[in-house]
């Protein structure tokens, strides 16, 4: 299917506003070069599903912030997406619109276009359904982590005793290899930590189990269990 169908109504609600929307080469939804929506699609032998995004007045501010990099670096190895300078809708608005205005318009220059919309309601059961898979599967350590590509963190961590400099190659959701360089009042260095701390899952319960007995003071000086977790993690 051409996602390029799927999201053309949605150009024109747009460019009935005066959004000078458009899809370019990537299937991305801009205004003047600069992205304005996201949409992806998943298929399988039962049908397809199309999702996306608009972004109609976002903190751009703060979504920047938490989509920077900031003392941590995380190399994936999985494809790598490409940034892409982004816009509020809100900004090109001939006449000012709040979230509900916009809404309504979106949704009767769909239905023109489309001759009709039928809106679907999920019942109750069907609530619990989606809140049962999403429990036992997308919360699921071995979706977020055990499933996801291989990866390496590399972070830098200051605190009272000094700072930290860590690199952990994460393999299948589990510490693969990792490795130090403090400048700390450490007595001793951390080649019992690094044991402990290989073949652990990469999440917070893990390795504070791994840790637990081990006088983290000898390695980095003073430093706490929850300050030395949330500097790997």
């Amino acid at each position: 299917m051409n996602i390029k169908q799927i999201i053309g109504p949605v150009v024109t609600a747009l460019n009935r506003l005066g959004v000078p929307a458009m899809v370019n080469d990537r299937n991305d939804m801009t205004a003047h070069g600069k992205k304005i929506s996201g949409s992806a699609q998943f298929s399988d032998t039962k049908g397809i599903i199309i999702h996306g995004t608009l972004l109609f007045d976002s903190a751009l501010e703060t979504e920047e912030k938490a989509l920077g990099v900031n003392q941590t670096f995380i190399e994936s190895k999985a494809l790598k997406s490409t940034r892409s300078d982004v816009v509020n809708i809100s900004h090109y608005l001939e006449t000012p619109m709040d979230m509900a205005g916009f809404r309504t318009h979106l949704r009767n220059t769909l239905d023109e276009i489309y001759a009709g919309l039928n809106e679907f309601t999920l019942a109750d059961r069907d609530w619990d359904s989606v809140y049962a898979l999403s429990e036992k599967k997308y919360n699921s350590w071995e979706w977020n982590y055990g499933r996801s590509p291989d990866f390496t963190v590399r972070k830098t961590n200051c605190f009272g005793g000094g700072c930290i400099e860590v690199c952990i190659d994460i393999k299948k959701g589990y510490i693969d290899k990792i490795t130090y360089n403090a400048d700390t009042a450490a007595r001793i260095t951390p080649n019992e930590l690094v044991v402990r701390l290989k073949g652990q899952r990469y999440d917070r319960a893990s390795i504070a189990s791994a840790l637990e007995g081990l006088d983290l003071k000898d390695y980095f000086g003073p430093i706490t269990l929850e300050c030395f977790i949330n500097s790997i993690l």
